[in-house]
């Protein structure tokens, strides 16, 4: 596989070099940066149950502590210091290989998942076979059947190249921390329900701790982008695009509900954002993705007539929609689709290619600044169980366990 060399000898971090020579079929990475001892170890708590149910599954678990060398003289010391509690223990796991390295890095957590996932491709590479390579954050808890589902959902479908995992954001014991996670995991599912209501392909979560890819996939597709955040966004989009992104929902990840300044987004930053404001936690208007939506049936359901002229077959009769479509050339390019594709089918794959999660991201971003705001999330939430004829509950959190609850059964039915 030209690919996997040229990866490994262009691109390839080798700051870390595993000291075993284990083979294995799955090892999971875990950035560990400004942590705590007692958070750390009832993520390896938590896995080491996991472990104990793996079956014949070989594993190899790799914890990364490391620091910018931006960072404070007071992180950097406390970072050597916990990775010398670490080492210094005697846990008595039945994992049979856990790796802890102490990496002074450049970046945060993006960059340290790289070194990681790189160290980890790697490994595979001189075992001279592919495996799974799986992300987590060690302050992230998994289910007991964790390590068999993952394994089981890979041997089953051949043509997934990574995939998104369950995730439940655990109930924090600070009523304001937790009214706040509870928003923000509220405004997850609606933004990726909303997509799907639009009949975007996209629609998958894209949570860092909860993710997996094959290691030739991951080679393949440039591996993890050099990113302080959001690089689980970007990194699983890359497999969305060719429809070789999966949702496994038989096990789940239990993400911690913590405050965090550590990245400047992401389920930390936002549980702070939400505390500080005055305001109701908002999410992207509903009136934005029913423009979209009515747009998308109109450039399928056009097709035919599309041959005969992009420009009077998709138009809407919306001056800020029009707005969008001027200031991103949309229709030109759908045009330019339309030229280099023979079949619906063809079509279809590649407008999807270019209106792709990130397109998504501009557009709801045009949209808002042009005209439709943000709205509170529980009026996006009124609008979403109505569409899905699900019960209103009597607390935001019953309305988050309804919700948890119908993605798990939408999945299944997929």
């Amino acid at each position: 596989m030209d690919y996997l060399d040229r990866y490994i000898n262009k691109f390839c971090d080798k700051q870390l070099e595993s000291k075993y020579s284990d083979e294995n079929d799955i090892i999971i990475v875990i950035p560990s940066y400004d942590e705590s001892l007692e958070t750390i170890e009832d993520t390896l708590n938590s896995i080491d149950i996991a472990y104990q149910n793996k079956g014949d599954v070989r594993i190899h678990i790799m914890v990364l502590v490391n620091f910018k060398k931006s960072d404070e003289i007071l992180i950097k010391e406390q970072s050597s210091q916990l990775y010398n509690e670490l080492i210094s223990k005697s846990y008595g796991f039945s994992m049979d290989v856990f790796q802890l390295e102490f990496l002074d890095t450049k970046g945060g957590v993006g960059l340290a998942r790289k070194c990681l996932m790189d160290c980890a491709l790697r490994k595979f590479d001189a075992q001279g076979k592919m495996g799974l390579i799986i992300n987590l954050d060690a302050d992230t808890l998994v289910s007991s059947n964790y390590f068999t589902s993952i394994a089981n959902y890979f041997s089953q479908n051949e043509n997934i190249e990574a995939a998104s995992i369950s995730f439940e954001h655990r109930i924090h014991e600070d009523e304001k921390i937790n009214r706040a996670i509870v928003d923000y995991e509220l405004h997850l599912r609606y933004y990726i329900n909303m997509q799907r209501l639009c009949g975007l392909p996209f629609a998958f979560q894209t949570v860092g701790s909860a993710m997996v890819v094959r290691s030739d996939a991951y080679a393949k597709e440039g591996g993890m982008p050099k990113k302080q955040a959001g690089e689980d966004f970007y990194f699983l989009h890359k497999y969305s695009k060719n429809n070789t992104l999966g949702e496994i929902n038989t096990a789940t990840v239990y993400p911690s509900s913590r405050l965090s300044h550590r990245v400047p987004f992401g389920t930390g930053k936002a549980v702070w954002d939400i505390i500080d404001s005055d305001h109701d936690y908002t999410s992207y208007s509903y009136v934005s993705f029913e423009i979209l939506a009515q747009w998308i049936n109109l450039v399928f359901n056009s097709y035919e007539k599309l041959q005969y002229g992009v420009d009077s077959c998709l138009s809407i009769d919306n001056d800020h929609f029009k707005g969008f479509l001027d200031s991103f050339s949309v229709n030109n390019k759908v045009s330019d689709i339309l030229r280099n594709t023979t079949t619906k089918e063809t079509f279809t794959k590649r407008f999807f290619q270019w209106f792709d999660a990130f397109m998504l991201m501009k557009y709801l971003h045009f949209m808002r600044e042009s005209k439709y705001k943000d709205f509170p999330i529980n009026d996006c939430i009124d609008y979403l169980f109505n569409k899905l004829d699900l019960p209103r509950g009597d607390t935001k959190y019953d309305n988050l366990l309804m919700l948890r609850k119908y993605d798990l059964q939408l999945l299944n039915r997929d």
